[in-house]
């Protein structure tokens, strides 16, 4: 007898899928999952390349991350979002939540990690960091390590140590409380999580919102397990994100506003400075030679947050390869940091000998003499 096959597509219909049971106010994964990057993102257009599906496709994460061949309706159809099905199997298993691989070891096989860890470290013509978050959690194989840096061989931030944080991504980005009316005590929602952003934006209810907000209208919950109250975990997100601020603009300042990186004195900073000395062939990336300069570049790419947003998309470097014509190469990379959050102490200081690696091997001058290029290190933030 031939057997019907299932859907794994997505909606909040009566009769489809996950959406039969998964939604409503009090457990709403299906409506949290579309307004995510997992169920909404513009990426999904690459499912069908075959260089991208693996992450890019509910198709191909199925077969290339989780080694699942079962057959389903839309298995050779066109690519699917990141559906319900690709995290949890259907059909159980031994894990929590069904999901298909673990949340809290600290290994590339972990559930998140399969696609948050695509290019990690930087090589001869390669752009920024692409999907590489996961490694940057846990601090392995992650980043351009200048020389005397290996230091931090072996050493795990807190973030990335289940000892401290025991469901590692999972606890900042699937987190799940209940709302209820502040006037009465009646429920109102049970967020479950499923928007997958961390310190979400909540609308005026309590209820986590895709809208834009300001630090003060965001859920500091998941922080303040570890960090005491909300307020303190504010405070250490915001002065952190000041500091690797302070430090990018040590490697650049896009000084005259044009997008293009420029050498000193147009611009200012490490880049510009490396630039003035030795020519803009130093961050020429579609050539075979990886430069320290280039190496720098992909660091503060690494540590790029959403106020220093140009070291990502948006800027340019004009290379002057003889031929007359200047060749204009972009920058590109996915934001990784998460602010600083996803491994303070390992950004602070990979940035700080990034920029002394840069000062020592071109002999330039530092870009703000006096600015504190000092490693401290508190031990208590690592293990080994």
């Amino acid at each position: 007898m031939t057997q019907p096959l299932a859907s794994i597509a997505v909606d909040t219909g009566a009769t489809n899928g996950c959406g039969e049971c998964h939604n409503g106010t009090h457990h709403p994964f299906v409506e949290q999952w579309k307004q995510s990057k997992h169920g909404s993102g513009t990426s999904f257009s690459r499912g069908g390349s075959s260089s991208c599906n693996e992450c890019h496709s509910a198709q191909g994460a199925l077969v290339e991350q989780f080694n699942s061949n079962a057959d389903y309706l839309e298995k050779d159809g066109d690519p699917l979002p990141i559906v319900c099905a690709v995290c949890h199997d259907p059909h159980g298993g031994p894990l929590d939540a069904q999901l298909r691989a673990p949340v809290g070891e600290e290994t590339p096989r972990g559930l998140c990690l399969v696609c948050h860890n695509r290019r990690t470290v930087p090589t001869a013509g390669t752009r920024g960091p692409h999907a590489a978050q996961g490694p940057l959690v846990l601090g392995q194989n992650i980043a351009w390590w200048p020389d005397g840096f290996e230091w931090l061989d072996g050493l795990t931030g807190s973030h990335g140590d289940t000892d401290v944080n025991e469901d590692l991504c999972s606890t900042c980005h699937v987190v799940m409380f209940e709302v209820t009316d502040e006037a009465t005590g009646d429920f109102v929602f049970q967020s479950v999580g499923h928007t997958f952003e961390a310190i979400s934006c909540l609308d005026a209810e309590g209820i986590p919102t895709t809208e834009e907000c300001t630090n003060d209208e965001r859920d500091w919950s998941a922080c303040a397990s570890c960090h005491g109250t909300e307020a303190a975990s504010q405070a250490i997100y915001e002065a952190f994100k000041d500091t690797l601020n302070a430090l990018l603009d040590q490697i650049w300042v896009d000084t005259d506003g044009n997008e293009i990186l420029d050498a000193a004195p147009t611009d200012a900073g490490l880049l510009p400075l490396i630039l003035q000395a030795a020519g803009d062939m130093e961050l020429d990336r579609s050539d075979t030679l990886f430069t320290a300069a280039e190496g720098i570049l992909y660091n503060a790419q690494v540590a790029a947050t959403h106020d220093r947003e140009l070291f990502l998309d948006g800027a340019t470097i004009v290379i002057d390869q003889g031929t007359g014509l200047p060749d204009t190469v972009s920058f590109s990379g996915h934001h990784t940091a998460g602010n600083g959050v996803h491994n303070p102490p390992f950004l602070e200081a990979l940035l700080k000998a990034s920029i002394q690696h840069g000062i020592d091997f071109y002999g330039i001058p530092a870009p703000a003499p006096g600015f504190d290029l000092t490693i401290r290190v508190d031990r208590s933030q690592f293990r080994r």
